[in-house]
């Protein structure tokens, strides 16, 4: 009796995870549910940036001395449609854009590897921290993710498709981005860099879409710039500032954070056999099985790493401290770079041929409902353990320092 009341659930989420699209829907449904509910039901006020956020809409700015103004626009037009409703809207806005991240990325991996492979990718992504415990607090960092996605997701197809809107909708992402936050400009850098030097690219700089896309962009930008110019780019002054305090973080720090929120990441993806070994997903007949095009792994790569490097090499030459929470918008890509790069790192390097067997003798053979379950038990014990428990006692520099040592492993030979 038992095991038919287990097999009822069990057999209706490998139902649902044969149909991609459907388990994409379903992951955005509970994130949006569960990422909304929670803080209603626990916050007593929003957090402050939404309440920043929240007294800047009532104005309408064009962009503050902080920040372009877009997050506030998004929560201001939440409370008018809610009858002037806080903190809930704000909760729900926020997975909704979380949500759209979600779709984006599995949209551009479907176009890679198939829609197994990107629905891998995105179920990956609920292993970052960025989409789980800060979620809810909508700001200009949640703002970016959506956009950022959006726009790679667009450039990808407006380079391997002969149709207009595909430039246009580069060029309207590309000016929301930097009407969220303006270090998008480092995404709209490393975009320009991927049109001139990739080839297929660059051949259709001869062609009318790009040439559209682009003025599109500078008629949409065009209000912002003149703002800046007319406020003497006090945003950019504020950033500076901001930058140089005792609260960031340096380059390596940075760079040690996010490999520390990448480590829940990398245990699920252990976790579901693509390390390979007896829990490596079943193999699927057609171009599931396909290895990934080279090219659409450069991409992966150029705009899944790039963004974070160029960040950290202008930290080192410019000698400004960053913040962990500006890497939000950077690694959406996370997911779908270890679907395509595990078959081609396990075979050729011991560092993860050691970590495969060891996966191997400490989980065993695990059934769809045991993955599940450990997936969910040890990302949602984390988030308690550290940062409900520790941060605030700690710190975040020795309770990241913390959450890291755990996921080396028991010994330095799992260290590539």
């Amino acid at each position: 009796m038992t095991s038919k009341l287990a097999a009822g659930p069990m057999h209706h989420l490998d139902r649902l995870l044969e149909r991609p699209a459907m388990a994409v829907a379903a992951l955005c449904l509970v994130q949006i549910a569960v990422w909304t509910l929670a803080p209603a039901l626990s916050h007593f006020a929003p957090p402050l940036d939404m309440v920043e956020g929240y007294l800047w809409g009532r104005e309408w700015p064009l962009a503050t001395y902080k920040h372009p103004a877009l997050p506030s626009w998004v929560l201001e037009a939440s409370r008018i449609l809610t009858g002037g409703a806080v903190g809930w809207p704000g909760y729900f806005v926020s997975q909704l854009f979380i949500a759209a991240t979600f779709l984006s990325v599995f949209l551009l991996g479907r176009d890679m590897m198939g829609a197994s492979r990107a629905l891998a990718g995105t179920l990956l992504l609920t292993g970052l921290y960025y989409f789980s415990w800060p979620g809810p607090e909508f700001n200009h960092n949640i703002a970016q993710m959506p956009l950022w996605a959006a726009l790679i997701l667009c450039l990808w197809r407006a380079s391997n498709r002969d149709e207009l809107v595909w430039w246009v909708l580069v060029a309207v992402f590309g000016a929301a981005a930097l009407y969220a936050k303006f270090s998008s400009a480092v995404l709209l850098l490393v975009a320009t860099g991927w049109i001139l030097l990739d080839g297929a690219t660059r051949r259709k700089l001869t062609g009318f879409g790009p040439w559209l896309g682009l003025a599109v962009f500078a008629g949409l930008i065009a209000p912002l710039l003149i703002w800046l110019v007319r406020t003497d780019f006090l945003p950019l002054t504020y950033a500076v500032e901001r930058s140089t305090n005792s609260r960031g973080y340096g380059a390596l720090t940075f760079l040690a954070m996010q490999g520390a929120i990448h480590a829940a990441l990398l245990g699920l993806a252990a976790i579901a056999g693509f390390f390979g070994g007896p829990l490596a997903p079943r193999p699927m007949p057609g171009p599931q099985t396909q290895p990934i095009d080279r090219r659409a792994r450069n991409f992966l790569l150029t705009f899944g790493l790039a963004p974070g490097l160029i960040t950290m090499a202008l930290a080192v030459v410019s000698g400004h401290l960053l913040r962990g929470m500006w890497g939000a918008p950077m690694f959406s890509l996370s997911g779908l770079l270890v679907v395509a790069l595990t078959r081609f790192v396990t075979p050729r390097y011991r560092w993860a041929r050691t970590l495969d067997l060891e996966f191997r003798h400490l989980l065993g053979p695990l059934g769809l409902g045991e993955i599940i379950a450990i997936a969910a038990a040890s990302s949602i014990g984390e988030e308690c353990l550290f940062r409900g428990a520790m941060v605030p006692h700690l710190g975040i520099l020795l309770s990241s320092a913390l959450f890291a040592l755990p996921h080396i492993g028991p010994g330095a030979r799992f260290l590539p």
